[in-house]
């Protein structure tokens, strides 16, 4: 008997299978792990299917080992096989980033399940967590809004008491998350994945985590195929969270899509969990299957072109100014949200016009007080004195960074110490004011244990509103509810210095009407969802080589029906429309490895 086997390993895009006869002493089948000579060294694998013989006169090596432990069922095996057609990666790729492989000692200790402190939530908002947890207890797929990640975690357990029975999988989009999580949920006795431990850790919680009849597994991206055919419901967790799509490496996947696909193919409950719903979400769950949290709570909105001619600063309005002062005059401390870091923007030379660039590579490089820092390659250098292109003295620094701001604080507020926390300054120190990046939202933020502040006030939501991309809106009123929570779970209210008053006012006021009209704009304008698209690169190091392939690729794209090919740089986006992706799929099957081929390029 001859087995077909899929080696745990990386597989070139064509390499579908390989085969191994079954000695007559050892027993195979589909989803079993089985351990097979590869390349001079032994691997594990999985069994696709078991036939008779090869053909004639091909020398087939022999299986040497069966594991123990149980295999992929059926319908697990089958669903990653389709998910990697999806992809246009093969199984062998898939089934080896996704899962850990037997190890060498079996490890019968199982790291103790996650422990924390009660789980605890305003009086006032019990009743809203009941109802969220009854609500998804009544469907099998829904979008639930919370604030912060203390309240999907209510959600979640609440969920979990009114079905002990079920088997739960939660995923993440950090590592952080999954610690708040597991100490959020510790009465739940969680399994925790974060993708830091070694294989054999990792088998043995999945292992534990299949044999469980229930039970809660929270996991980032790393485990998030570790859900198994008796896993009863699925809770992607900030599921618009960028972090839940993987753009770096092969394959790219995105959790959100192959969750969903998971989720269809053994009809298990799925749930997303996020500060505000995407327009995506609306199509996916459907309208009447957005659930919303009330908090009560409403940003305080600045116009920031009406008040700019009175104000003493670029930045800082006059209404910023004042909160500040009046929560420092009853003894308070104050957070400022700005997500730019460094000192400045740019260097430009004021006699010719040219900015100051990297000198390694030739990019833009970002300011800080003495010395610059490209923002590609990373290199550091004092801040210029000449002009690189017509050797003029006349620097200037264009922009406003975090430290420029924070000094512009401290001159008016001389009495008051002002920090700043990005990436590289994580130090709070208990100062009043407190001028923060992002990286605080994601880092230091407890929702469970939050600092307390007098006012929250984010000095430019606008930044989003400006880029191109598809989902720019979108994610300014996403990246704006997060911190929205963030100072609902602070019980602080929440200004915002804005260009755009009245499109913020009518978009918060009204989220379903935003979500409407942003799909009308996508479906007219052929963007996502309504229309697939994804992006091709080719790793070629001599450049004619290069470009006369991925012309021939872009020629025999255009050929098929409904796809339009552009060309962006170094790589080909590919837009799709009705069936045509999977009209593709069989095209993308033959290309090499050295094509990357992102499905989800533009999923946010």
């Amino acid at each position: 008997m001859i087995a077909e086997i899929y080696p745990l390993r990386r597989m070139p895009r064509g390499i579908g299978v390989l085969d191994y006869r079954i000695p007559d002493d050892m027993h195979a089948a589909r989803g079993m792990f089985v351990a097979v000579p590869l390349r001079k060294q032994m691997v594990w694998g999985i069994v696709r299917r078991v036939k008779d013989a090869p053909p004639r006169g091909i020398r087939v090596r022999s299986i040497t080992d069966v594991a123990k432990q149980e295999g992929l069922r059926e319908a697990e095996l089958s669903f990653f096989e389709e998910l990697a057609r999806s992809l246009a990666v093969s199984v062998s790729t898939l089934l080896y980033t996704s899962l850990p492989v037997p190890p060498s000692r079996e490890n019968t200790q199982v790291p103790a399940p996650a422990v924390g402190t009660p789980l605890m939530i305003p009086k006032s908002e019990a009743a809203t967590v009941a109802r969220l947890s009854a609500q998804l207890s009544s469907c099998r797929t829904a979008f639930a809004q919370a604030p912060d990640l203390k309240r999907m975690a209510a959600v979640i357990a609440g969920y979990a008491v009114l079905n002990p029975e079920k088997k739960l999988c939660v995923v993440c989009p950090h590592v952080r998350d999954v610690r708040l999580l597991a100490r959020l949920l510790g009465n739940l006795s969680p399994l925790c994945v974060t993708g830091d431990e070694s294989n054999r850790e990792r088998y043995a919680l999945w292992q534990n985590y299949r044999q469980r009849p229930q039970g809660v597994l929270i996991t980032t991206r790393a485990g998030a195929l570790y859900a198994d055919a008796q896993t009863a419901s699925i809770f992607l967790v900030r599921s618009g969270h960028p972090d839940h799509a993987q753009h770096d490496r092969n394959p790219r996947l995105d959790a959100r899509e192959a969750l969903r696909l998971f989720a269809d193919h053994m009809t298990t409950g799925f749930y997303f969990l996020d500060v505000f719903p995407r327009p995506e979400d609306l199509l996916l769950f459907g309208e009447e299957q957005v659930l919303a949290y009330p908090t009560g709570s409403y940003p305080v909105l600045i116009d920031q072109l009406k008040e700019q001619p009175a104000s003493g600063h670029a930045i800082l309005c006059a209404s910023t100014v004042e909160a500040i002062a009046q929560a420092l005059e009853r003894q308070e401390r104050v957070l400022l949200v700005y997500n730019k870091k460094g000192y400045a923007r740019r260097l430009v030379c004021k006699d010719c016009a040219a900015q100051v660039m990297c000198r390694a590579c030739g990019h833009p490089v970002r300011v800080h007080r003495h010395t610059t820092e490209c923002i590609l390659c990373g290199e550091t250098a004092p801040i210029a004195l000449t002009c690189p292109s017509c050797r003029g003295t006349k620097i200037d620094q264009r922009g406003f960074g975090i430290e420029r701001i924070a000094d512009a604080l401290s001159q008016m507020f001389p009495d008051t110490p002002c920090a700043f926390i990005d990436a590289e300054h994580q130090e709070d120190r208990g100062n009043r004011i407190v001028l923060a990046t992002r990286w605080y939202l994601e880092n230091a933020f407890d929702p469970s244990a939050p600092a307390r502040f007098g006012c929250v006030v984010h000095l430019d939501p606008d930044t989003p509103l400006y880029s191109t991309d598809v989902r720019a809106s979108a994610c300014a009123l996403w990246s704006l509810a997060e911190w929205q929570g963030a100072a609902h779970a602070m019980r602080a209210p929440l200004s915002i210095q804005t260009q755009e008053p009245q499109w913020f006012a009518r978009h918060l006021a009204e989220p379903m009407v935003f979500l409407r009209e942003e799909l009308a704009r996508r479906k007219t304008y052929g963007q996502p969802p309504y229309e697939r698209w994804l992006t091709v690169e080719l790793r070629e190091a001599e450049p004619h080589k290069k470009e006369m392939e991925m012309y021939r690729l872009k020629d025999a794209l255009e050929r098929l029906t409904d796809i339009s090919v552009t060309v962006e740089g170094e790589q080909l986006i590919v837009r799709c429309a009705g069936r045509a992706f999977e009209e593709a799929l069989p095209l993308f099957a033959t290309l090499d490895d050295r094509f990357i081929i992102d499905m989800h390029a533009f999923v946010g």
